[in-house]
């Protein structure tokens, strides 16, 4: 038979029970609204430490771009999980091989005899 936790301490505002008493004073921060731990950076507040120390990261990755910021060669899209060679392609890329694609059905329209392709 598997015993339950025992759980003297218990938060006097809503009773839910603690193992030790330090997690019911870092519990009750979730009543009073208190948060001691704040980021030296920007100056938000936090109930924990961990959590404080963690969120600081935050401030030291580079800045993230949007799409709009940058140039269609960067970009990169997956277009079909079952096509492996074209699994990561830039935007640029895209482009070029569509582009070869219609020249090439346009040109068999007009009679001339040009390679197969079969790109996507």
């Amino acid at each position: 038979m598997v015993h339950a936790p025992v759980k003297p301490f218990q938060c006097e505002v809503c009773l839910k029970r603690f193992g030790r008493p330090e997690k019911v004073r870092v519990h009750m921060r979730t009543h009073t609204g208190e948060r001691p731990y704040k980021c030296p950076i920007c100056g938000r507040g936090f109930t924990q430490k961990n959590d404080m120390l963690k969120h600081t990261n935050v401030h030291n990755k580079p800045p993230r771009r949007t799409n709009s910021q940058m140039k269609n060669s960067e970009i990169v899209i997956s277009i079909d999980n079952k096509s492996p060679q074209y699994k990561n392609v830039s935007i640029k890329e895209l482009q070029e091989m569509c582009y070869d694609v219609s020249n090439s059905y346009e040109s068999s329209e007009n009679g001339n005899e040009t390679e197969s392709s079969s790109m996507l």
